[in-house]
């Protein structure tokens, strides 16, 4: 009993003690970072001291030192655009050296338009100079780029072809039996950013679209088109004659005039038309040759075999008034002859028609257009086959002179032609340029509002006035049968009547003779 109680009062004490004992506590694993030092204590040092599992090992609190090994704790590095390029790519990171690891390189740079030509073995890193750029501004001398001794030169462009290229002369003139040809002039005026400034301080181009002018008719005139000092006479030598036009209009009407070298009876007609007068009285806005042809997309507006004018040209002529005459063409499009020639019927008159085209006439320069206005419709009007297609009267024009308005104005025009009259024409009643359909309802003509377009002229004029007006049409069975009775009466009547007298007068001077003869 004794012993046992030894034994248990042993045990009781170790256990005792055993409890009295401090463990330190295990350090924690440090956490791996590429920043952590590539050289220090070996991965036996590094590792924390466990306690033995027995309990008669002691933990030693300074075996466990927080510091990462050089083997273990170096981290595989993630890939980056900035690392330097490897020798073998196939490599890990866990293969570097030391240095390597120490010693972070450069990174790659990114490469870029401005970067120079890089050479065999660069490091990657940008030189001091960047490639230029290329421009048509660049000289023509250099290197072409090549680096020399770390630096770069401009690359040079391909300079802009010109005849005027390579010459030493101060003046150049174009040598040869004829004159220069368009590629000529073109190796210049083909240049997009071709500009001339003039002393009024406007900027033109003098770009020639050679597309557009090998298009035109003097383009397309012969074999090659008609040469460009054809019209631009004197411009065989560089720097060419000074300008001495001030303004782009006036610079424009200069070149007009060169049309009169091959157009000179155009031309001459022009001096007797109303743009001419305006011009000739200072007025630089009205129409010159350019304005209506333009410069170099001239195009032929009739057949070259039948001089007829082609069925597009009454449109294109319309455009070319518009340009400048707006507010007439709104009144024209309006009208019963614009709506069908904007519908693309060329049957119907256009501006040229009845204004002309080159000797361009009108109420403001030639007093007699007005009066001999009757003339200008009938040239439609009494066309017969022209008139069938719209179901019109071709008798408007005989009817109107027969009448005591058109035989006032005939009287006019056989007598005083440049003098005011009081008569009525077409344009009158029916309008000038705002001409409406006669069943329209606003139509000047229509029998409601007749009335009002006679009392313009006869203010006292009763409701029944217009009852008189037959219209264009002249008088039959079917349309206004009494009428057309006394006509028929009238037109048998009267001859007899006449005729009966002439022979009455004829046998009384007979009768008088015979007697005489008798007496002797």
């Amino acid at each position: 009993m004794s012993l046992i109680g030894i034994d248990g009062g042993w045990n009781l004490l170790t256990l005792r003690a055993q409890e009295n004992t401090t463990v330190t506590p295990a350090p924690p694993t440090p956490y791996v970072s590429i920043f952590d030092l590539t050289e220090g204590p070996s991965a036996t040092e590094l590792a924390p001291t466990q306690p033995d599992p027995t309990g008669e090992t002691e933990v030693s609190p300074t075996t466990a030192v927080n510091q990462p090994d050089a083997t273990s704790a170096a981290p595989a590095r993630i890939p980056s655009i900035f690392d330097p390029p490897s020798a073998n790519t196939d490599q890990s990171n866990t293969g570097q050296t030391a240095t390597e690891q120490a010693n972070p390189a450069q990174p790659t740079r990114i490469p870029s338009i401005f970067d120079p030509p890089s050479e065999s073995g660069s490091s990657g890193q940008p030189s001091a100079e960047p490639t230029r750029i290329q421009s048509i501004f660049d000289s023509s001398t250099g290197t072409g780029g090549s680096t020399t001794g770390g630096t770069t030169d401009p690359a040079q462009p391909t300079p802009y072809v010109s005849v005027f290229d390579m010459m030493q002369s101060s003046v150049i003139r174009f040598e040869g039996e004829e004159r220069p040809d368009k590629e000529y002039c073109l190796s210049c005026h083909a240049n997009p950013y071709l500009q001339l400034a003039l002393p009024s301080g406007e900027i033109i181009s003098v770009t020639v679209d050679e597309e557009e002018y090998a298009e035109s008719v003097h383009g397309q005139h012969g074999t090659e088109g008609y040469r460009c000092i054809r019209c631009h006479d004197g411009m065989n030598e560089y720097p060419h004659e000074a300008v001495t036009a001030t303004t782009a209009r006036e610079l424009q009407i200069e070149y007009s005039a060169s049309c009169v070298e091959c157009h000179t009876d155009m031309y001459d007609d022009t001096l007797d038309g109303v743009h001419f007068d305006l011009l000739a009285n200072g007025n630089e806005n009205a129409a010159v040759c350019a304005d209506c042809h333009t410069g170099h997309g001239v195009q032929r507006l009739n057949d070259e075999t039948t001089d007829e004018p082609l069925p597009e040209s009454g449109i294109t002529s319309v455009e070319m008034c518009t340009t400048c005459h707006a507010d007439v063409f709104e009144h024209y499009a309006s009208s019963v002859h614009g709506e069908a020639l904007l519908a693309g019927n060329n049957d119907m008159p256009t501006c040229a028609d009845c204004h002309g085209i080159h000797n361009t006439e009108g109420p403001t320069n030639d007093s007699s257009f007005r009066l001999f206005s009757p003339q200008t419709c009938a040239k439609c009007h009494s066309d017969e086959q022209l008139m069938a297609k719209y179901d019109v009267s071709t008798d408007v024009f005989d009817t109107y002179v027969s009448d005591f308005h058109g035989t006032t104005v005939m009287l006019f025009q056989k007598t005083a032609a440049d003098q005011d009259f009081n008569a009525p024409v077409c344009v009158d009643c029916h309008g000038v340029h705002d001409i409406s359909p006669i069943d329209a309802a606003d139509s000047p003509v229509l029998r409601d509002n007749l009335i009002t377009t006679c009392r313009r002229c006869h203010p006292d004029a009763s409701s029944d006035f217009p009852a008189a007006w037959l219209g264009h049409y002249p008088p039959t069975l079917e349309r206004t049968p009494l009428v057309a009775l006394a006509q028929l009466f009238y037109n048998i009547f009267i001859p007899v009547v006449i005729g009966g007298l002439v022979l009455f007068v004829i046998t009384d001077i007979y009768r008088r003779l015979s007697n005489r003869r008798e007496e002797h």
